[in-house]
């Protein structure tokens, strides 16, 4: 499993939280066993690419995730979505994840008030899910 993050410091077995963010949303813990020059689908040159293994839980095959390195304090409620304090700021954040015409928008939400972005091109038509919110730059 590849994870790519604009952190080319990170220490092999640093823990990473990975979300799966449609629905049932599930969470699963991987720690670092390696670097490598990018990730499959991630065209930024500023991102470094990790190589993982999971340690905890369960992702399924295939799946574009939200990872998060750090502290990431992550609980399943309702037994549907992921929500987390990741600002610590004891505020909840969730997790999202929609589609474009030809990829795979990410975000993570406080509220309202979107506070993280990204995106994944699948190079295939999609049907779109996301909302002008979703994907404003």
């Amino acid at each position: 499993m590849c994870f790519s993050i604009q952190n080319a410091h990170l220490a092999v077995q640093a823990h990473i939280a990975l979300v799966t963010p449609t629905y049932p949303q599930s969470i699963a813990t991987a720690v670092i066993a390696g670097s490598g020059s990018g990730c499959p689908g991630a065209n930024d040159p500023n991102m470094t690419g990790y190589e993982l293994a999971i340690v905890h839980g369960k992702v399924a095959d295939n799946l574009v995730l939200i990872g998060i390195a750090g502290p990431a304090r992550l609980s399943l409620r309702d037994g549907q979505r992921i929500e987390g304090d990741l600002a610590h700021n004891g505020k909840r954040q969730t997790f999202r994840s929609c589609t474009s015409a030809d990829g795979v928008h990410f975000t993570i939400w406080q509220g309202s008030r979107r506070l993280w972005h990204a995106y994944y091109y699948i190079g295939q038509d999609l049907e779109p899910t996301c909302t002008d919110k979703d994907v404003a730059e």
